[in-house]
């Protein structure tokens, strides 16, 4: 075993990187622990901003848009002076404007909707388009009980009902006691990132050292064979790439601690297993074809890293990303790795089944195999130039 006791000797002078990405993981999922509850206790929370209303109409309907917007918002009362407004919005004093014309109420009950309000912002700003779309769908509810035959009066009475904040409860599917903590799954969710990072830095340099052409023409000169030096590596790979498997298991255990443990837990655990396998296999490719310096390891595992992971939603939900893009990221492992971690999470539209569960496994065991195949052939094509 003489190259497997080779392997070790090389990785302990390599072993920075794992220290390094281990802690750096570690400490940022201490941070994701300590927000996610309350980002939990914020999903359903409403935003109130301070904005002004500028009523030149003097309606009924006037008088009741503003008391919805006030009981939504922090109504800040302004003069209707071109200075006045222009200095509100350019001290950022109010994040939003509105301005009732005249004629609003009997444009309204007539159908018009073009130029039937209007509003100053601050440009660009994502409160605006919040507050455009709030104050859009108060509208089209008014317009809607006017079409039924209600008239002003009720209609901004039904739609005062209509629109008033819903009492909002979270169902939990299976015990009810338990408390759901999504940590478990933001802890999954950047594995990939992590895998291909301590793959290729950690492990692609040990290769490098053992394939290099004085040691392998050393060893075609002992006694030892190509065979049993390629099952030597091989092994050492495989113990390498488990250590980083447990590393990271107990690191989730150690610091989510109880709610690690769950039904979807074994799920997620394999899941992430094949993964690795996968980027151990991409790792001994990329090796095989050609060696390189550290600096180089670096940059390929970074590039190959953060490109799947931006791709894939890793770092950004695949909800987000727009379908050209999912299209194409369907070809790579990462894509399908999400795809499981984001059902069992409960953040994909698509529900849970044990089918497509291992439907996207297997397409990353796929991924995994090509990669061997591709070791295998050019292998092969070396020894034959040789």
């Amino acid at each position: 075993m003489q190259v497997f006791k080779a392997f070790y000797l090389i990785l302990k002078k390599h072993m920075k990187p794992l220290f390094i990405y281990t802690g750096a993981y570690a400490f940022m999922l201490l941070l994701i622990t300590q927000t996610a509850e309350d980002n939990m206790n914020s999903y359903f929370e409403s935003t109130s901003l301070d904005i002004s209303v500028i009523d030149r109409d003097r309606s009924q309907a006037a008088e009741a848009l503003t008391e919805y917007l006030d009981s939504r918002h922090n109504l800040i009362e302004i003069e209707d002076t071109k200075k006045d407004i222009q200095d509100h919005i350019y001290y950022r004093y109010v994040k939003y404007i509105l301005i009732i014309p005249e004629g609003f109420e009997n444009n309204l009950m007539q159908g018009k909707t073009e130029d039937l309000l209007q509003h100053v912002q601050i440009p660009g700003s994502s409160q605006g388009r919040f507050l455009n779309n709030q104050i859009e769908n108060y509208i089209k509810q008014v317009q809607i009980y006017l079409a039924g035959g209600q008239d002003i009066a009720a209609a901004m009475e039904a739609v005062q009902k209509t629109l008033a904040d819903p009492l909002v409860e979270t169902l939990y599917f299976g015990d009810k006691k338990e408390s759901r903590n999504d940590t478990v799954f933001y802890f999954f969710q950047y594995l990939p990132y992590i895998y291909i990072l301590l793959l290729v830095c950690g492990l692609a340099p040990i290769l490098f050292a053992l394939n290099k052409k004085e040691i392998q023409e050393r060893t075609l000169c002992s006694s030892m064979n190509l065979m049993q030096k390629n099952v030597q590596i091989l092994l050492g790979s495989v113990c390498y790439s488990i250590l980083i498997y447990i590393v990271f298991a107990a690191l989730g255990f150690l610091i989510i601690g109880k709610d690690m443990i769950r039904a979807e837990t074994v799920y997620l655990l394999l899941n992430s297993a094949v993964f690795l396998i996968f980027a151990a296999a991409m790792t001994i490719f990329l090796c095989t074809l050609s060696p390189v310096n550290d600096s180089v390891l670096n940059f390929i595992a970074n590039t190959v890293g953060l490109g799947m992971s931006f791709l894939c939603g890793v770092f950004v939900p695949q909800s987000l990303l727009s379908k050209p893009v999912l299209a194409a990221a369907k070809f790579l492992p990462a894509y399908w790795y999400i795809k499981n971690n984001n059902m069992l999470a409960g953040f994909s539209e698509e529900p849970f089944s044990r089918e497509s569960f291992f439907t996207a496994v297997g397409i990353q065991a796929l991924f995994a195999a090509a990669m061997f195949t591709g070791v295998l052939a050019v292998s092969k094509l070396k020894r034959q130039r040789r």
